[in-house]
């Protein structure tokens, strides 16, 4: 999925859960918050580790040199292989974002997919506080 997809279905489910709020009777709209952490925040979560590997995995294979090159701190997991931390990635963005196109494009769905779990780990307790007003 595109950014752009991802946001605009965040949205469409971002205004059904608070439709779903204001009309489902108090038994069943108790479960909102729940079934919109599990699914979004969950979701986006799963989504944004998943790219990072993907990321990850891209830049190690095609773009070692550079990382040697810009003395990029890396640390060898057990599972995964090679990986840069997150952090670091963040940080060093415009360095990173110079290597290639493909670099700047997986780079920007992994800020993309953060900001969507971060927002979606926020609506949730929103969603808890509109359910106990209500």
């Amino acid at each position: 999925m595109t950014r752009r997809q991802h946001q605009i279905l965040f949205l469409i489910l971002l205004l059904v859960c608070l439709i779903a709020i204001f009309v489902f009777p108090e038994p069943i709209r108790n479960f909102i918050p729940v079934i919109w952490g599990f699914i979004r925040f969950g979701f986006h979560a799963l989504l944004f580790t998943l790219s990072c590997l993907m990321f990850n995995s891209i830049l190690f294979d095609k773009h070692m040199d550079f990382i040697h090159e810009k003395k990029i701190d890396y640390y060898e997991h057990p599972f995964i292989g090679k990986s840069i931390h997150i952090i670091d990635i963040f940080f060093r963005r415009k360095e990173l974002e110079s290597i290639s196109k493909e670099i700047k494009v997986k780079l920007s769905h992994c800020l993309t997919l953060l900001r969507l779990t971060l927002i979606a780990f926020f609506i949730t307790a929103i969603f808890g506080f509109l359910i106990v007003l209500t």
